[in-house]
């Protein structure tokens, strides 16, 4: 099992394109399945750069319905008609960010309704050792969340907090041992580890892959959830990346040995 970040914010060759989104190709002896398609600028540039096609694509996985994981989408499709794609029921719900001044939507402009689209309700086996799963909203510690400025309609003409039913992460099952892949983790980092080992009996991994949006974290609070993730969680390899931040990664690394950005084009085996 091989991992590609295709797309991501910051660029590791200067053949590749960076945006402020992500997108990953985690190869498998079953097929491949990419992770979220970023905002569209540069998916396929770089898939091609790095070796890959549309056809090469089994399946898509979406983590969220937030355009800068699934703005790509549409070029996959045009290409790629029948491809199936995997995510939450909930992927297409009204997404809005406020950090801007008014509310701007940020969500999804694709139908699925006439898509080979797959809800996933339980954790699902997208492809042989790839795993898909959320976890509910009544299991999320609060002050774990990361949700600044992002709301929904309340339906009565103002705005809550956005619950992001629609999270998903993958849980990769390797020669190496568990790896978690994550798009926003905007269940919270440590809320999806914790799920990991209540559903699946993981409570180490081989990686943590991906945006773990810890950027919005205010730093006095930023350095104890870290350290309440290292001391509840064994990790050899962290490869944050799009949503983490500068400021958490290189929090990371004075607690962590090995923290490397996940930039366009790193790989990894799994």
């Amino acid at each position: 099992m091989k991992l590609t970040v295709v797309v991501d914010n910051l660029c590791g060759s200067s053949s590749l394109l960076g945006e402020h989104g992500l997108s990953i190709m985690i190869e498998t002896p079953r097929g491949n399945l990419l992770f979220d398609t970023g905002q569209g600028h540069s998916l396929l540039h770089n898939l091609r750069e790095l070796g890959f096609s549309p056809e090469d694509i089994t399946r898509v996985c979406l983590s969220h319905g937030h355009y800068d994981h699934c703005g790509g989408l549409p070029q996959l499709l045009s290409r790629k008609p029948s491809l199936e794609i995997w995510g939450s029921r909930a992927v297409q719900s009204p997404h809005f960010s406020v950090k801007s001044g008014l509310p701007a939507f940020i969500g999804m402009d694709l139908n699925l309704e006439h898509r080979s689209f797959f809800p996933i309700d339980e954790p699902a086996e997208v492809i042989g050792g790839l795993w898909a799963f959320t976890v509910p909203v009544e299991k999320r510690e609060e002050n774990s969340l990361s949700r600044s400025g992002l709301v929904i309609p309340d339906g009565s003409g103002g705005w809550i907090k956005d619950p992001f039913k629609d999270d998903i992460s993958l849980l990769a099952l390797g020669i190496h041992g568990p790896s978690l892949i994550l798009g926003c983790a905007h269940s919270g980092v440590i809320n999806i580890m914790r799920h990991v080992k209540d559903t699946f009996g993981h409570n180490s991994f081989y990686a943590v892959v991906g945006g773990t949006h810890l950027s919005s974290v205010p730093r006095q609070k930023l350095m104890p959830q870290l350290e309440r993730i290292n001391d509840e969680f064994d990790v050899k390899l962290w490869r944050p990346n799009h949503c983490t931040g500068f400021t958490a990664a290189s929090a990371l690394t004075s607690i962590h040995h090995d923290v490397v950005w996940g930039s366009s084009g790193m790989s990894l085996e799994l």
